[in-house]
């Protein structure tokens, strides 16, 4: 069972808050906030932590070849494959082959342009007793979207919400859960805010890449 501050700590850290900003949120020091990330580490639920990027920004930066060369293709791909709360400039050095100092400059240059908004924590919801993956498409107005995306989004059982352009929905979320009957619940409380006309529901299971 994990106590509602670890899961207030997590909820902020999914959203890219730092640790300063944790501290004042949860009314504890820096110092008591970076130990129980570090239990919740040991315990695994926190099996890593990935960088926030704006890929757009980049895209915009690599056609106008403006401040980025071959080392910050390599700090942030390195960045990528796995970082702590902050990258650690020591690890990354070594494994690129560069001055520990001119990492940290670059990675500090990375942020402040807002190539790199934040860094977001991998949770492995299995620890915490999520064993079911589903998707629910929702068929509503488009004056209701809104809503809905900021009701859903702040739900620990819904993970990522999607506009659909083009089908038969107008969202579509994915979501976990720990037993049919948390799926019974979300999917009649979508149905319940008025305007929705339809929200169907799909469950998943991963297949074996080796299976014939």
């Amino acid at each position: 069972m994990l106590e509602e501050v670890n899961r207030k700590i997590l909820k902020l850290l999914m959203e890219g808050r730092g640790i300063t900003e944790l501290s004042e949120l949860i009314s504890e020091s820096k110092e008591s906030i970076c130990a129980r990330i570090s239990k919740l580490e040991e315990r695994g639920i926190i099996k890593g932590y990935s960088p926030d990027v704006d890929w757009e920004k980049l895209g915009r930066e690599l056609l106008m070849y403006e401040e980025w060369d071959e080392l910050d293709e390599k700090i942030l791909n390195t960045i990528i494959k796995g970082a702590h709360i902050k990258p650690e400039a020591t690890g990354i050095a070594k494994e690129i082959g560069e001055n520990e100092h001119v990492v940290k400059l670059r990675i500090s240059r990375l942020e402040l342009r807002d190539i790199i908004l934040g860094y977001k924590p991998e949770i492995n919801w299995g620890k915490l007793g999520y064993k079911l993956t589903g998707f629910i498409g929702i068929t509503c107005p488009p004056e209701l979207e809104r809503e809905l995306i900021d009701k859903l989004g702040g739900e620990e059982t819904v993970s990522k919400i999607w506009e659909i352009l083009a089908g038969t929905f107008d969202l579509l979320i994915k979501c976990r859960f720990k037993d049919r009957e948390e799926i019974k619940e979300l999917c009649n409380s979508i149905r319940e805010i008025e305007g929705v006309k339809e929200a169907d529901i799909w469950l998943v299971a991963p297949i074996s890449s080796g299976s014939k």
